[in-house]
C-alpha cells in the first residue's frame, strides 16, 4: 500500500475518531446515573465507525492502525473540545429528560389510580376469602381439638 493511500486512511480513521469522541462527550452526563447504559452505548457507535471505516473506506483491510486511529481521534476531541461542550451537553440531558417526564407524566398518573383500585380490589378480595381454621373442615371434622383425636378422624385406626 502506497504511504499516500495509508495516511488517508489513517486520517479518516482519526475523523471517525473524532465522532467518537463527541459521543463519549454526549453521554458523559448520562454516564453519571447509568454507566453501563452509556458505555454500551459509547462501545456500540465506536464498534460500528470502526466496522464502516473498515469495510468501506478500507474495502475490507482491517489494519489496527484503524483502531489507533479511532482512539487517537477521541483523545483529541476530549482534549480539544469535549470538556468545554460538557455544560451544552448537561443542558441538553436537563432538558429532555424535563421534556420525557412531562410527557410521561399522565401515564403516571394514570398508573397511580390503577396500583390503587388494584390494592382497594385485592383488599376487598382477601377479607372476602379470608378463610379461618376452625372452619376448615376436612371430612367433617375440624382441624385440632378434641375432634382430631376422635375415631372417625382420618388416621386414627380402631
Amino acid at each position: 500500500m502506497p504511504p499516500g493511500e495509508a495516511a488517508r486512511r489513517f486520517l479518516a480513521a482519526v475523523a471517525l475518531g473524532l465522532v467518537g469522541g463527541f459521543v463519549y462527550s454526549f453521554l458523559r452526563p448520562v454516564r453519571r446515573k447509568h454507566p453501563a447504559r452509556a458505555d454500551l452505548l459509547y462501545w456500540a457507535v465506536i464498534f460500528s465507525l470502526w466496522l464502516e471505516h473498515s469495510f468501506r473506506l478500507c474495502r475490507g483491510d482491517i489494519r489496527p492502525e484503524n483502531g489507533l486511529g479511532l482512539l487517537l481521534g477521541s483523545f483529541l476531541f476530549d482534549r480539544l473540545l469535549g470538556r468545554r461542550l460538557l455544560p451544552v451537553f448537561t443542558g441538553f440531558w436537563k432538558l429532555f429528560r424535563g421534556f420525557f417526564r412531562a410527557l410521561l407524566w399522565p401515564l403516571k398518573k394514570f398508573m397511580v389510580f390503577l396500583q390503587k383500585i388494584g390494592n382497594f380490589l385485592l383488599l376487598k378480595a382477601k377479607k372476602q376469602f379470608t378463610i379461618r381454621k376452625s372452619e376448615n373442615k376436612v371430612g367433617g371434622i375440624g382441624y385440632g381439638g378434641k375432634e382430631a383425636l376422635s375415631e372417625r378422624s382420618v388416621g386414627v385406626q380402631k
